[in-house]
């Protein structure tokens, strides 16, 4: 991963606490933090499709391999949305579901569909051309090229 990819994944994780603190902070005080979760929610989708963009970029156009997996996230997200839809309805009124949450976990759940389905069609991709045939054809073109 290069310098850019580095401080995405830095900014997509720093943001990944600061929303998850505010919206537990919107759901402990009754929905009071609604516009700022509101904000970081705009914020965090924004810097996390950005990283997922240019990580699924760089992995098209310079075999990009990585040790840090999405999965995480979808893991902690998914934790934290069931601990809060468990205890909303049995707080008697007094914590209430941050309406934004829904839309943010919709989103990464969206997001990570996504750059899974482009890795495994690059991994299909990678696949076809590393067979004898295609290989060849690679070489037939690569030499065509220098022919001209």
């Amino acid at each position: 991963m290069n310098y850019e990819g580095k401080i995405w994944r830095i900014l997509t994780n720093i943001w990944t606490l600061v929303a998850i603190v505010i919206f537990v902070f919107d759901f402990v005080s009754n929905n009071r933090y609604d516009a700022s979760a509101g904000a970081v929610s705009a914020v965090y989708i924004a810097v996390l499709s950005i990283y997922v963009g240019t990580k699924e970029f760089e992995r098209w156009q310079a075999n990009y391999a990585r040790n840090y997996y999405g999965e995480m996230y979808i893991i902690i997200w998914t934790i934290f949305v069931i601990i809060v839809c468990a205890i909303a309805p049995f707080s008697g009124g007094h914590f209430r579901i941050p309406p934004g949450l829904v839309v943010v976990y919709t989103v990464i759940l969206s997001i990570f569909a996504i750059s899974r389905r482009s890795k495994t069609l690059y991994f299909r991709r990678q696949a076809k051309t590393k067979t004898p045939l295609a290989k060849f054809k690679r070489y037939v073109k690569v030499n065509k090229r220098k022919k001209r």
